[in-house]
């Protein structure tokens, strides 16, 4: 799911020319806030992130979760190094990126050509993703709205998280709060309570808060 997916492992090299750091955000921590400068670009290689915008009401509205491979931070108002975030973005639990700063982001395109089509791919599946919850939210009901967003992160994270899915189980590490997905479907906390607690009596899903692992249960 990565960019840089399909560079040829000998030609790897080159990447470290335009990295700037590797660096740990703890738990919660913002990474940047709607507005700033955008003086950085990003690739998640551990953890979890969310990309978020504060509504005028003061609330939270979570755009997208960020899972290891996903490259952001290039969603900016303006051009050059004028160019400011659009949304913030904050750990939801600790995490690693790799940071790349904006002024070389056209040299690395230029020098990898190939990155262009890659991230075109990745912003038409992103695109997709999020034509399928606006569906989603025109026509169906809160049960299925959080049942949409758990299945579409359950197969996210078995897929991008390396020992992030327990197959014995079919469970994966899920960080999320009912604040979060709460503010990621327009719900309150309480309502995604409720709704989890009937999900779990139908045995669709099983929640084992000790460990944060969400699993489904298959029909």
């Amino acid at each position: 799911m990565a960019l840089f997916r399909d560079v040829p492992e000998d030609e790897l090299g080159w990447m470290q020319e335009f990295r700037e750091s590797q660096y740990l955000l703890p738990s919660g921590e913002i990474l940047f806030r709607e507005g700033e400068t955008a003086h950085t670009l990003y690739t998640l290689f551990d953890g979890w992130l969310i990309l978020f915008k504060i509504l005028d009401n003061g609330k939270r509205r979570i755009l997208r979760f960020l899972l290891p491979g996903d490259f952001f931070g290039y969603q900016i108002s303006g051009i050059g190094p004028s160019g400011v975030h659009m949304h913030g973005s904050q750990a939801l639990m600790e995490s690693t990126l790799c940071a790349f700063p904006v002024t070389r982001f056209r040299s690395m395109m230029e020098k990898q050509p190939h990155l262009t089509t890659r991230l075109a791919e990745m912003e038409m599946h992103d695109m997709n993703l999020c034509q399928n919850h606006l569906v989603d939210t025109a026509r169906n009901s809160a049960l299925q709205h959080i049942a949409f967003l758990l299945l579409e992160l359950f197969h996210r994270a078995r897929r991008q998280i390396q020992n992030g899915y327990d197959g014995k189980t079919n469970s994966i590490i899920f960080p999320l709060t009912p604040e979060d997905i709460g503010d990621a479907i327009g719900l309150t906390s309480n309502h995604v309570n409720r709704i989890f607690r009937e999900m779990e009596r139908e045995g669709l899903i099983v929640c084992q808060k000790n460990v944060s692992q969400f699993s489904t249960r298959r029909y």
